[in-house]
């Protein structure tokens, strides 16, 4: 939550802070905040309703990520661990968790070996 709730910012304000910690509305300066750049490459988009900023695919690649940034214990939940023959699912709520794979699923499915290997 970020505070403060009041007093409410007026049009055309942004949230700052000071170099102190201190958290307030401040005016937008004249002759900014109207444009947003983005290389429609690696990130597409932009910045409106519909046309959001997203990362495109294949946009972030192994040199730009950290080594040692994603970890085992980052990608599987740790509590609780998946138990045989379950799948990770997300509700509509976003909740993300472990499920029984359903009776009668799991079928075998073919794979192009080209896009899937």
């Amino acid at each position: 939550k970020i505070l403060p709730l009041t007093p409410a910012p007026a049009t055309d304000q942004m949230l700052i802070t000071s170099t102190a910690g201190t958290v307030g509305w401040a005016p937008v300066p004249a002759g900014s905040g109207t444009t947003e750049l983005a290389d429609q490459v690696t990130i597409t988009g932009d910045g409106q309703v519909g046309t959001e900023f997203e990362v495109a695919d294949n946009g972030i690649s192994t040199v730009k990520i950290q080594d040692n940034a994603v970890t085992t214990a980052k990608i599987l939940p740790l509590t609780p661990t998946p138990a045989t023959d379950q799948m990770l699912i997300t509700s509509t709520a976003g909740t993300v968790g472990w499920a029984p794979v359903p009776a009668g699923a799991g079928t075998t499915e073919l794979a192009d070996q080209v896009t899937i290997t």
